[in-house]
């Protein structure tokens, strides 16, 4: 196997999410520091980003899976964050109305997440390799890109300014397109191999069963996207307050509150690499129910507050890092294994429910956290225990459908 099958998409995949993960920060803190937006505006800026992603997202993933260029998408996707970057800049500079392509240059950026996972899937397929570990090689890529790029976007803003900070994104875009534009005969190549078949999940959570792909959503999906969200939603109503909780629940200082947040990210990333071990030892079910039992001891421990001391941030953060992990690397495989959808499409569903639990859970955990710090860890818990009746019910339509 050539290396750059190995680690071509993975590279790929890391360049643009870089300049995305730079990007999505920091427009909102431009609108609140430099152009003096209220809170609530640039909240809805977010929102709108959110929404268009998410429908960029479905309408691209859909495309990849009959695209005979595949490359050609990757490349829009870069020259759009590039765009999205240019068009922030005017934004600073008086032309506000150019944020309308800032959200969609920002939105088409982060469609390069599906399409790559479906890449990657495909050029797997190709060579006869284990479709779980690439998959959590490109979900690992992508978290240290969320680690990477907003400490490069801030520091230039602290060191030479917001505005030569738009401009290192818009660079970082483009030289993330010129290598799809040098790797565009081998990307292509590559993916075009891939068999384009279904692998469905048996009972016992195991991917045996193969079965020709169609670009139906039909409704045994839709508790496997209960699934994604629920866990999703769990995840950013505690995360988003994080640092806010570590601070007033458990009293921690804030020169401190870096390092748990730092274990929570490191413990989340050790766990995308470990699940595919335990994926091919019991399979997806058991993955995603240890992934729910993390789960629930993380947010558990959270709720314990001052009482517990140090020790129970700390559990919470180890902990909430593993479920985290756990579940990213284990659902994207499910997901895409699900029957009756092609890959694309069946990336970009779980994609979605990733940016629908986000969109929604952020907002509620701040209105709750308005009223009362705790019940976000609450809020996470109750979603953690919906996402294990979502996933008893998804794996039981399996099982009917398995017996028909």
């Amino acid at each position: 196997m050539k290396r750059a099958d190995a680690w071509g998409v993975p590279g790929l995949l890391g360049l643009a999410m870089l300049a995305n993960a730079a990007m999505v920060p920091l427009v909102p803190y431009a609108l609140a520091t430099r152009l003096g937006w209220p809170l609530w505006l640039v909240g809805a800026y977010s929102f709108a980003v959110m929404v268009v992603t998410m429908v960029v997202n479905h309408r691209l993933s859909s495309i990849v899976d009959t695209a005979k260029r595949r490359s050609i998408l990757c490349l829009i996707c870069g020259v759009a964050q590039a765009a999205a970057a240019l068009a922030a800049m005017g934004a600073l500079n008086g032309a506000v109305w150019v944020l309308v392509l800032a959200i969609f240059g920002t939105a088409v950026g982060g469609a390069a997440a599906p399409i790559y996972y479906t890449l990657g899937r495909l050029i797997t397929e190709a060579d006869g390799r284990d479709s779980s570990t690439v998959n959590s090689i490109l979900r690992v890529v992508t978290s240290a890109a969320w680690v990477v790029g907003p400490a490069i976007s801030f520091s230039i803003v602290g060191s030479h300014g917001i505005t030569a900070a738009f401009a290192a994104i818009a660079a970082m875009a483009g030289v993330g397109a010129l290598v799809v534009l040098f790797a565009a005969s081998w990307l292509d190549e590559r993916s075009a191999r891939g068999t384009g078949s279904s692998v469905a999940t048996n009972p016992a959570g195991n991917d045996t069963i193969s079965q020709p792909r169609s670009a139906r959503l039909v409704m045994p999906h839709l508790p496997a996207f209960a699934v994604v969200f629920l866990f999703s939603f769990a995840h950013i109503a505690t995360a988003t307050s994080l640092p806010l909780l570590l601070v007033r629940h458990f009293t921690i200082p804030e020169s401190a509150t870096g390092l748990f947040l730092g274990v929570k990210a490191a413990v989340e990333m050790v766990a995308i690499l470990a699940t595919p071990l335990l994926m091919r030892r019991w399979g997806t079910r058991v993955a995603l129910t240890v992934s729910g039992i993390l789960a629930l001891v993380a947010y558990g421990s959270f709720l314990l507050g001052p009482s517990a001391g140090w020790g129970a941030a700390l559990i919470g953060s180890v902990f909430e890092g593993a479920y985290y992990g756990t579940f990213a690397a284990t659902a994207l495989t499910w997901v895409q294994s699900l029957p009756g959808m092609r890959l694309g499409r069946a990336t970009g569903f779980y994609m979605n429910g990733i940016y629908a639990g986000v969109l929604i859970g952020a907002p509620v955990s701040g209105f709750v956290a308005t009223y009362n710090l705790a019940g976000i860890v609450v809020l996470s818990l109750l979603a953690a225990v919906g996402a294990f009746a979502a996933l008893r019910a998804a794996f039981g339509i399996a099982n009917v459908r398995e017996a028909q």
